[in-house]
């Protein structure tokens, strides 16, 4: 639920202007009934309290729903202010709503030096020294009213100094002031704002609006359409009243087009900070002095939105150092590369809309109400599925068809989908546009083909058909948004995905032949059969890129000049993909052919018969089936190898071209029976002998219920991953060491293997000096290997490369790790209880796990400075961190049944997960605040009855709070969870997020 202030904050939407805070017998029927009548007198509703309102001690709802709706606070500190704790828990209170909302709180310090609120003396340091007597058994609340006295004296307001003081001037000054910030115009953000709080208010926690000297750039990124403006508009709104000038200047990009547009743009900034409406400036480079003379002593915000271009940047905000202490500058752009090359290290990522957010933001557009009608529930989940979460899809969707049907919703999201709305393409389509010439091509490739696989293929794959290299284009593409990493995946939002592929059907809108790419099934027969393939800009054969979305895969791979699989019964429906590599474009004069058994010969119908002369670097794709559905095989039940070739019909030399093959067969699932890709065995035999001869076969996974033998090794150059598994009479691993591309090992379920040997890493005749063991291996994995008890003969020459190494559920090993991986960046040892070894060197290690291993030796000066992620087993509690740790990520596990002793936590600490301590009675403790601490999750730890000793001390900044199992945990006082943690934990003011399960509340 949006919280009320906030929201207000962003539709300037107040019930209240100022809430006055003071101390009645000091200055009500003076200093502060003369402001109020002053501000009343210039049109501003002020809130001041009744002496009827004031009741007990406490405050009351009405003053606390009054701070809430109450845009500027005003606080008169009076010598006697500190002996009212109904005034100090109003001050407690404004602190906590108006920082986290960053409003503004003005001071007044009314013949008080705020040196006396910062560190208490003379009647604030004896008002606190009786409160402490007072609460004896609660120190806990004399010392949060001591922190707010002291962060209150920071703020900057207005002063009476005795002797010297004029009241009413005084008075006439705060009134102007504060009228100054009312009168100042807000922006409008969006009709329904459905999910914007609580971006806004991440937003606002990257400015830290308290640090009143820091000058701070910050930047807001994400993909067109999905918020950006939005979000600035509604920060802008929100902390408005903080700064002494203002400046929001929309649409950057656009006005920065024409010659003249980045002067104009500095003179609109100039006009609106400093009121300098006659300045003409010819050039932007006039604007750079002008602007960092004028604007280097004013407290400003300033908001550069939709900025594309560096120049932008240095023309409007070339330097925080332009600009005066405690200024804030805001950067909306589409492209992350751009912030990093200015300097911007406070990056704040926008987040799609999550589906209950989408739901009502779409109710809103379509139906003008928070809920969606029964009979549309079905329409509208279509909707957020295609919108991914942008707001502006949803608010298209919404507009174009309210008031309409559910059959016209169907309808009209089904067109959607084959061709995007002309206001979504165009907003994506910004970004597609300033893109280079790869850069475009590549992006065009991944909305076709590639969306959500490994990114290793994907740039194998484009290596081999665009012949360049790829990490500078994926790059491009992240920082635009336009796709995103994760897992070693390609991911690319679906919309996203959409608009490439539109753009790609323009090219050709009718005739699918004339697009520079084709991936769905009917559109790639129509162009094979109808021998329609003219490209639209050479006229020459069409260009078609193999790829995930249809056909999913190539289930066989070959760089001979031919390709070859096994069938039987019938021909399943069998696609053949073709590519000849060479480092020039040309026509490559060759004959295809198919056969059977090398019995049967087909030739090639008429249809296909284009195919002979193939452009090379150019993939093309027929359709076998079509070509030998009549065709019988020899003997029903007996395997039948087929053989596709291809051979020059000139003498041109082979060795000067690479020629690929590739076998796609749809359905597979329910073709195994009658297709294999290596040749059949008998399964029945002792030992399975698996051998495969294309040399670039990429991904090899051995797991039947049976021995192997391996053979011909070195005829998997081009293997890249590897996976071993339940091959439960195997009792050796063979000899793996010689692969020379192999990036992933996985060695899982191997029953009967006992030890590891020197086979595994050199054959007997190999010379040691030529071979490096494993010279491209990335990852090691070793799981469930329940007999393996030794590893021997490690050579030290081996894993050059490694960066992930894994031993998991290995209970009888027993043997040493290797004593340095000098590459190695995550290591993770699970459930090896016999496992005695000390981890490897490992200077650049970023992750390390060791759960229920605890005989791995473990210290602190083994921890490199490197390590950021570290998840341990109480039986390897280290004591107090170093304060040169940087480890971000702490899990602590303590299901290995040795007694739970203190958590000492590094201050470096991001997260702190906690489990499974049922024995755990000490308090977690620390050294210094935890200043870094955002999320904490404890479980299952029975008997903890707390987690900090002053917890809003040492964890000021922290975010989600999850506890559950922890019965003795000490209960908080209130209902509310949240809304307790808040009151109870006045100085966390950036908690965001709170759970609790199986908690006595």
């Amino acid at each position: 639920m949006a919280h009320p202030a906030l929201s207000s904050s962003i539709t300037y939407n107040w019930t209240y202007d100022v809430f006055l805070s003071f101390y009645g017998e000091d200055t009500r029927l003076g200093f502060t009934s003369y402001l109020y009548n002053s501000l009343h007198q210039r049109g501003i509703h002020a809130f001041l309290d009744d002496e009827f309102i004031r009741i007990g001690e406490n405050i009351t709802p009405a003053l606390f729903q009054a701070i809430q709706e109450s845009r500027i606070a005003i606080i008169v500190f009076s010598e006697n202010y500190a002996n009212s704790t109904f005034c100090l828990q109003e001050l407690e209170k404004i602190l906590e709503c108006f920082k986290e909302e960053s409003r503004l709180i003005y001071p007044v310090f009314y013949y008080v030096d705020p040196s006396e609120l910062r560190r208490p003396r003379e009647s604030y340091a004896e008002a606190l020294a009786r409160l402490e007597k007072r609460f004896e058994d609660n120190k806990h609340k004399v010392e949060k009213w001591r922190l707010a006295l002291s962060q209150a004296a920071e703020l900057k307001g207005c002063h009476l100094k005795p002797k010297i003081a004029n009241e009413q001037e005084c008075i006439t000054r705060i009134t102007k002031e504060i009228a100054a910030k009312i009168n100042q115009q807000h922006l409008h953000t969006t009709d329904y704002q459905v999910g914007l709080v609580p971006r806004a208010k991440e937003v606002i926690t990257y400015l830290d609006l308290w640090s009143t000297e820091e000058k701070k750039i910050i930047g807001i990124w994400g993909a067109g359409g999905i918020g950006k403006s939005t979000i600035a508009r509604a920060v802008y709104n929100s902390i408005a009243d903080n700064f002494e000038g203002l400046c929001f200047l929309s649409d950057v990009r656009k006005h920065s087009e024409n010659p003249t547009g980045l002067s104009h743009l500095q003179e609109t900034l100039l006009r609106t900070l400093v009121k300098e409406k006659d300045l003409r400036l010819g050039d932007y480079h006039e604007g750079i002095p002008i602007i960092e003379h004028r604007l280097s002593k004013r407290k400003i915000l300033l908001i550069l939105d939709d900025v594309d271009k560096l120049e932008q940047l240095k023309a409007l905000a070339g330097s925080s150092n332009w600009f005066g202490c405690g200024s804030r500058i805001i950067i909306t752009t589409r492209n992350k590369k751009l912030l990093v090359s200015h300097g911007v290290t406070s990056i704040y990522d926008v987040k799609e809309l999550d589906d209950k957010e989408s739901l009502k933001l779409l109710s809103w557009h379509a139906f003008e109400k928070e809920n969606v009608d029964s009979n549309f529930i079905e329409a509208c989940n279509r909707a957020i599925n295609y919108s991914c979460g942008f707001p502006l899809v949803l608010e298209v969707i919404g507009s174009n068809l309210r008031g309409e049907g559910v059959n016209l919703w169907n309808s009209a999201l089904d067109q959607f989908k084959s061709i995007p709305h002309e206001s979504i393409l165009g907003a994506f389509k910004l970004s597609y546009d300033t893109l280079g010439k790869v850069e475009k091509q590549v992006f065009l490739d991944l909305a076709c083909f590639f969306n959500g696989e490994k990114l290793a293929i994907v740039s194998d794959m484009l290596l081999c058909v665009r012949g360049i290299r790829l990490e500078y284009a994926i790059k491009v593409l992240t920082d635009k948004s336009l796709i995103k990493i994760e897992r070693a995946c390609v991911i690319m939002h679906d919309l996203i995905e959409d608009i490439g592929k539109e753009i790609v059907r323009q090219q050709s809108p009718c005739e699918p032949g004339g697009r520079s790419r084709l991936w769905f099934y009917k559109d790639i027969l129509h162009v094979l059969q109808q021998d329609t393939a003219l490209n639209f800009q050479s006229g020459k054969k069409n260009f078609i890129l193999p790829g995930e979305k249809f056909p999913e895969g190539l289930h066989n791979y070959s760089r001979e000049n031919s390709v070859s699989f096994w069938v039987r019964n019938m021909f399943p429906t069998t696609f053949l993909w073709i590519l000849v590599k060479d480092n020039q474009d040309y026509v490559y004069s060759c004959q295809f052919s198919v056969d059977i058994d090398e019995a049967i010969r087909l030739g090639i119908s008429s249809k296909w018969s284009s195919l002979s002369p193939i452009k090379t670097n150019h993939i093309y794709i027929c359709d076998m089936h079509s070509m030998i559905h009549n065709t019988e095989l020899p003997i029903t039940n007996e395997w039948s190898q087929v053989k596709a070739a291809i051979k020059s019909k000139t003498q041109e030399t082979e060795g000067e071209k690479e020629i690929y093959f590739g076998v796609h067969v749809y359905d597979l699932q329910s073709n195994l029976e009658n297709i294999q890709f290596v040749e059949p065995v008998d399964y029945s035999t002792k030992d399975i002998c698996v051998k495969h001869k294309f040399k670039c076969y990429q991904d090899l996974q051995i797991s039947v219920d049976g021995g192997y033998i391996w053979s011909g090794g070195r005829s998997y150059d081009n293997l890249i991953e590897l996976c071993l598994a339940d091959c439960n009479r195997c009792r050796r691993i063979p000899a793996l060491h010689h692969l020379p591309s192999l990036r992933s090992l996985r060695i899982e379920r191997l029953q009967r293997v006992v030890t590891v040997d020197s086979e595994f890493f050199k054959a007997a005749n190999d010379c040691a000096s030529l071979i490096v063991p494993f010279p491209s291996l990335e990852t090691l994995h070793f799981e469930d290997m329940i007999s393996w008890q030794q590893w021997h003969s490690i050579d030290m020459q081996a894993f050059p490369k490694l960066r992930f190494l894994s031993f998991v559920d290995c209970p009888e090993l027993v043997g040493n790790l290797p004593p340095q991986l000098l590459s190695l960046e995550g290591l993770r040892i699970m459930s090896c209880p016999l496992l005695a070894s000390s981890i490897p060197k490992c200077p650049n290690i970023h992750e390390l796990a060791i759960i229920k291993s605890e005989n791995v030796v473990l210290q602190e000066q083994e921890l490199p400075p490197s390590l950021r992620r570290l998840a341990i087993s109480s039986a390897h509690m280290l004591g107090p961190l170093s304060e040169k740790s940087h480890i971000e990520d702490l899990t602590v596990d303590c299901s290995d049944a040795v007694p739970s002793p203190v958590i000492h936590i590094p201050p470096s600490a991001k997260q702190l997960d906690v489990r499974n301590c049922e024995n755990l009675k000490a308090c977690l403790v620390s050294k210094a605040p935890l200043l870094h601490l955002r999320k904490i999750s404890i479980y299952k730890c029975k008997f903890l009855p707390s987690l900090f000793d002053g917890m809003e001390r040492l964890v000021p900044n922290l975010k989600e709070l999850s506890i559950e199992g922890c019965p003795e945990m000490e209960p908080f006082s209130a209902s509310g969870i949240a809304f307790q943690l808040s009151l109870s934990f006045s100085s966390l003011l950036y908690l965001t997020h709170y759970i609790a399960r199986d908690f006595n509340i």
